[in-house]
């Protein structure tokens, strides 16, 4: 009988870290198909059985349906463009703009975005950057009712620099929230030894400033 298997203590601590990983993803996906996507078609069915209760009011609430759906379609949109790579060599500012573009054009938040055009670091630190910002701006949308934003990118030296501010509800950092935005964003910093600082209250917004050192 042949045995299947690594006696490898290294390998196996590497495909329980890959596991782990994919679960998280899932999970996340779940999260975002259930609290966003899912309460949206509710909403579309919950204005559709209004139609059949109240015919008179049809005109409106066929536009309110409408209005519904067209935001289902485009967090599904946004949901499928997060899990997908971007090609390699590709443009940080153009990507994070682009980002920053489609959010104002479909919420109440205002996002504005500073990147320097001669931002020369690796591809792979450039994604990492790119689903921190993009991780926080779905928070924005999802937690803070935020009227604006602001992501500014630079460096110093050595170290880039990172701060994404909001002029939302804030909250309290030391109590532990139930989503895994803030903790997912955290563990793609330090794993580029790099570090995070927290700033915020409740009523009084928030500003995330990070430091990657390349």
């Amino acid at each position: 009988m042949k045995r299947i298997g690594s006696n490898n203590p290294g390998r196996r601590d590497i495909v329980r870290a890959v596991l782990k990983a994919q679960e998280i993803e899932r999970h996340k996906i779940g999260l975002e198909l259930h609290d966003n996507i899912n309460q949206i078609l509710v909403s579309v069915r919950l204005y559709i059985d209004a139609i059949e209760r109240d015919p008179q009011c049809r005109n409106d609430l066929i536009a309110t349906a409408k209005k519904y759906l067209d935001l289902a379609i485009a967090e599904i949109r946004v949901l499928g463009k997060r899990r997908v790579m971007p090609p390699k060599g590709f443009d940080l500012k153009e990507l994070i703009d682009e980002l920053v573009m489609d959010m104002n054009d479909r919420t109440d938040t205002t996002f504005s975005c500073m990147v320097p055009d001669d931002l020369a670091i690796d591809d792979d630190l450039k994604l990492n950057i790119f689903r921190i910002v993009q991780e926080q701006i779905m928070n924005i949308l999802k937690h803070a009712c935020a009227s604006a934003a602001n992501v500014t990118i630079g460096h110093v030296g050595k170290a880039l620099l990172i701060k994404i501010t909001d002029n939302g509800k804030g909250f309290n950092p030391s109590i532990r929230r139930k989503g895994i935005g803030i903790t997912n964003m955290i563990n793609r910093v330090e794993s580029y030894n790099g570090g995070v600082l927290i700033d915020s209250k409740p009523g009084q917004g928030c500003a995330i400033e990070i430091r990657i050192p390349y």
